[in-house]
């Protein structure tokens, strides 16, 4: 039986959660299948090797738990996330954001806070959807949690357009990325020029939209930032296909974060229009 004293539930909460979890569990999956399908080292690896000192087979032996626990965790967060299993996740997710970071040659902060919303995920599934055991509705937790995928996006989309601005002037991979990319979309040849100020337009483009997610509460920039986070996280694998496919899979949060924040602020919340106050009213 209800209590008076209860917090609501917000309308759609059921549609927001799945939204959440899914995003949770592709991001999972895309550090996963870096290792298992591609065969390439998490950015943990290079973490362990410097702090811990592991040679080489013991760091292959770790990767490979974790790719395969990766997995689970991602089935999991579809079926019933558990706080046990996504604490796990949220620090190696946030180990591998550093390791961005620590791995890239210039730059570095930018590099990780690239994946911040994707680290940030799992902690937010948590406070939204916490189990076991089964709590009653913290109005105050599940708030707590889209404040995180919101931070988390906007310094994403942030990171990510300041350093696409910073390379289209000095070079670096995402060059390379955006030629690629171009050329695959159009079927046609892009000159050095060209590419870089594409760039420099998704770098804006990305920043404004990670201002306008971090400065107003707004579907419409909750909606711009869902569609710009299908563009900057597709790149990797329109520019490489199979071979890049895990690179977009891993920023599925840009996409994710907003789109749960955009369900949300379209089913649960009502905003009163604007009304004009007469003269008189101030005597």
């Amino acid at each position: 039986m209800s209590s008076p004293f209860d917090d609501p539930v917000p309308r759609g909460i059921g549609v927001v959660q799945a939204t959440l979890r899914i995003t949770t569990a592709v991001v999972c999956w895309g550090w996963a299948a870096r290792y298992l399908h591609l065969k390439t080292a998490s950015p943990v690896a290079a973490l362990l090797e410097v702090w811990l000192g592991l040679e080489a087979p013991q760091i292959a032996k770790i990767e490979s738990i974790t790719a395969y626990a990766l997995v689970a965790v991602g089935a999991l967060a579809l079926i019933r996330p558990c706080w046990f299993i996504l604490f796990p996740a949220y620090g190696w997710l946030t180990l591998a954001a550093i390791g961005t970071g620590f791995q890239s040659p210039a730059y570095k902060p930018l590099a990780g806070l690239e994946h911040l919303a994707g680290s940030v995920a799992p902690l937010a599934l948590i406070l939204m959807d916490f189990w076991p055991p089964k709590l009653k509705f913290s109005l105050g937790l599940y708030s707590t949690g889209l404040w995180l995928l919101r931070i988390g996006a906007s310094l994403a989309f942030i990171a990510q357009g300041i350093h696409a601005v910073i390379q289209s002037h000095f070079g670096g991979a995402w060059v390379e990325v955006m030629q690629q990319a171009l050329e695959n979309l159009t079927r046609r040849e892009f000159s050095d020029r060209d590419v870089r100020f594409a760039l420099s337009v998704l770098g804006v483009c990305d920043v404004a939209v990670g201002f306008a997610l971090w400065i107003r509460r707004s579907r419409i920039a909750a909606l711009s930032a869902t569609f710009w986070g299908i563009v900057a996280a597709g790149c990797f694998t329109v520019a490489s296909g199979e071979t890049n496919y895990a690179e977009t899979m891993t920023r599925a949060a840009l996409i994710g974060a907003p789109a749960t924040l955009l369900l949300h602020w379209w089913l649960a919340t009502h905003e009163e229009p604007a009304t004009i106050v007469a003269k008189s009213e101030f005597r």
